[in-house]
């Protein structure tokens, strides 16, 4: 069971811009387990005068109007430290957590495997 670390009260150091409180929680309580990526279906929207997509079944905002779905088009994850892809363009497997958060081979090595936030002081 996933437990937050970081509670209303706690007194945590300060954070880059770049990085967010849930990157922390993620580094420090996730449970990784490598798997191949493998694409799946895309659901395309209408937000206003912008276009977006996700992956077919994430939930969408009421401002969001699907048009399309392309299949095989979700053909890609990021890692969620370093951006690389994890799929097409990528690594062919990368390390996945029970929120469908990625890490690449290098980041999961890096700080997953070894619960470190040394990336926060790394950019």
């Amino acid at each position: 069971m996933e437990r937050d670390l970081i509670k209303v009260g706690s007194v945590v150091p300060w954070l880059p811009s770049s990085w967010q409180f849930f990157h922390v929680n993620m580094i420090l309580v996730s449970r990784w387990e490598r798997r191949a990526f493998a694409p799946s279906d895309a659901q395309h929207f209408q937000q206003g005068d912008a276009h977006g997509w996700t992956k077919v079944g994430a939930p969408l905002s009421s401002d969001q109007v699907p048009t399309r779905i392309d299949k095989g088009g979700w053909d890609h994850e990021e890692c969620r430290i370093c951006d690389t892809h994890i799929g097409r363009g990528g690594w062919p497997e990368g390390y996945v957590n029970q929120n469908d958060d990625w890490l690449c081979q290098t980041c999961y090595e890096r700080y997953g495997r070894t619960r470190d936030l040394g990336f926060i002081l790394a950019t």
